[in-house]
């Protein structure tokens, strides 16, 4: 049911909170009922503290059903401005990005209006208090899909075809306004690569260190070039994305199934899809994007199908970009196109060994936060990953993990 107002302060929302909701509802508080529903979970939500709440306007009946993204505070100095470049981010690609892109896009007969994003209603761009109000997409029937299932050959299809719509709408829009791409692109921190001097190579070395025994006594070719892996895994992760080819895109970051949302039809086929959390958004290479999304979700049937699915989006690439008046071939040409995944895709596959974990976790209640664990001391590279406190089914990560490292060695990606 929905209450009045000072249930929103039993939740100790700070009036510049009040202040910002006030903006959207275009009312006072104090004439709306509200509702404020549960949080996000541990392991929903990693950079942010996150809101969901409802309003109804007792005035003029509207309902208002709002998602705030808070930003989480650390102790260190470097976990401080991690989060608060991260939110900056976002902000940035919801007040600039999108609306330059969509003006752009309007110039255009016949081009299909890329709005899949929640829809921004209010920002707080204040250091060290960031905030983002967004409409609340499960009101409009998205949902985030199931985290431990393997994505289809059919769902993968939708979600290329729509990484391939995003990344033309950045190559036509940096062909046609090559200048301003960069202008509108240059604000953007590199949240990822801070993400990875400060804490995410240990966290890739105590998962290889994982995944390397898993063929102890079975493999030592694989084992041998997994070896790498642990050895250098900040450089290889971090070569991934200093990009310095001349095919940047702007970047949605963050690809895992936890930022996309599906809305189905009546027969649970998807419909639509929205991107979400683009705090680790940036420009660089598109493998980038579609290797984190194929690889932290592809089960066997998907991995063993890879080249349809590159396909699948280069097509579609090239489909767009014809729209905008632009040659695909001269664009982002398919040789060029093979070439940057075999270099690029193994940013996906890293980050496909440490999400699956999270995906397959049966309980979060003890998993330390990332602004937790960045605020430990330096990693100590003979920690074990459970020092985070995170339980997941070992086995179904044993298969999907193996199923992962035998594509990437029987396709010469490793």
């Amino acid at each position: 049911m929905f209450v009045g107002t000072s249930y929103m302060m039993v939740y100790k929302f700070e009036q510049d909170l009040v202040n910002l909701v006030e903006n959207v509802v275009n009312d006072k508080l104090e004439n709306c009922a509200v509702i404020v529903h549960d949080g996000n979970k541990k392991g929903e939500g990693f950079l942010s503290d996150i809101s969901f709440i409802s309003l109804n306007d007792k005035i003029s009946g509207e309902f208002f059903h709002l998602v705030i993204k808070k930003v989480q505070f650390g102790e260190k100095d470097s976990t401080k401005e991690l989060m608060s470049t991260s939110f900056l981010n976002e902000i940035h690609y919801y007040r600039e990005i999108f609306p330059i892109l969509q003006t752009f896009q309007k110039t255009f007969s016949g081009v299909k209006i890329f709005d899949n994003f929640p829809k921004l209603l209010a920002t707080c761009s204040d250091k060290g208090n960031e905030k983002i109000i967004l409409q609340n997409l499960k009101y409009k029937n998205y949902e985030v899909p199931q985290k431990s299932a393997p994505f289809e050959i059919k769902t993968f299809e939708k979600i290329f075809k729509l990484y391939a719509d995003f990344h033309a709408l950045s190559f036509a829009f940096k062909h046609h306004n090559y200048e301003k791409f960069f202008e509108l692109t240059e604000p953007l921190h590199h949240s990822n690569l801070l993400f990875s001097k400060n804490f995410l190579g240990g966290y890739i070395k105590s998962f290889f260190r994982k995944v390397t025994r898993f063929f102890e006594n079975q493999d030592e070719e694989i084992v041998g070039k997994l070896q790498k892996y642990f050895d250098q895994s900040v450089h290889i992760y971090e070569n991934c994305m200093i990009y310095e080819g001349s095919k940047s895109v702007i970047l949605h970051g963050d690809c895992w199934s936890n930022n996309l949302m599906f809305k189905y039809n009546s027969a649970r086929e998807i419909e639509d899809i929205k991107l979400i959390d683009f705090q680790l958004g940036y420009t660089g290479s598109l493998v980038l994007d579609i290797s984190y999304a194929f690889y932290a979700g592809a089960g066997k049937e998907s991995l063993d199908n890879l080249e349809y699915l590159l396909k699948i989006y280069h097509n579609q690439l090239s489909r767009t970009l014809k729209l905008y008046g632009c040659d695909a071939e001269k664009i982002y040409p398919h040789e060029t196109f093979k070439q940057e995944w075999k270099k690029y895709c193994v940013y996906g596959f890293i980050l496909g060994v440490i999400v699956w974990p999270t995906k397959f976790a049966t309980d979060f209640s003890n998993m330390l936060g990332f602004k937790d664990v960045m605020d430990r001391e330096q990693y100590d590279e003979h920690d074990e990953i459970d020092d985070y406190g995170l339980k997941y089914d070992q086995d179904k990560y044993k298969e999907t993990i193996l199923n992962l490292i035998k594509h990437m060695y029987e396709n010469d990606f490793l």
